[in-house]
């Protein structure tokens, strides 16, 4: 016999849902609810797990990825979106990197911090370059460096650190 039955069973021949769980070593609340929905539905059996849903771009909305991709490279989510809803496919920006990650393709990161780190004129990108240090602008860097490499090549280069190699 099923442990749903069992349970149902003892709690017909009166027994209270603590003495039920204890019982069976189930959780009181777990015997309640079973309870409440043989009352409301007449049935103790488990409800059906949740599916996944259909995908919402088709083998067609795919292809058009794929051959935007094709044609320029560097097409960012947000442009591939809008070239699916010229087809009147109206997607989340979710479901079109799937579909890009399910071709094997990568589109281009366009965020807007990005953006505005690369502009010198934005106060994210002005700010970043005011605080690179002097010495790394006086040297000649074209970027810099990750922190320990421009500390290390900044006192190389003031003869502070001989020269490992």
């Amino acid at each position: 016999m099923d442990l749903r039955q069992r349970v149902m069973a003892a709690l017909d021949e009166g027994e209270s849902s603590l003495e039920v769980a204890a019982r069976f070593g189930v959780h009181d609340s777990w015997v309640r609810k079973m309870k409440r929905r043989r009352d409301r539905t007449g049935s103790i059996a488990p409800s059906p797990h949740g599916g996944r849903r259909d995908r919402r771009l088709d083998a067609t909305a795919e292809e058009r990825i794929r051959t935007v991709i094709e044609s320029r490279n560097d097409s960012t989510l947000q442009e591939l979106r809008e070239s699916l809803a010229s087809l009147g496919i109206r997607v989340s920006l979710t479901s079109v990197w799937r579909a890009v990650a399910r071709l094997g393709r990568q589109a281009r990161a366009d965020t807007a911090r990005a953006r505005e780190q690369c502009d010198p004129d934005s106060r994210v990108g002005g700010a970043v370059a005011a605080n690179a240090s002097a010495e790394v602008r006086e040297k000649g860097f074209d970027r810099a460096p990750k922190k320990r490499s421009v500390s290390r090549a900044i006192l190389r280069n003031l003869g502070d650190l001989s020269d490992p190699a």
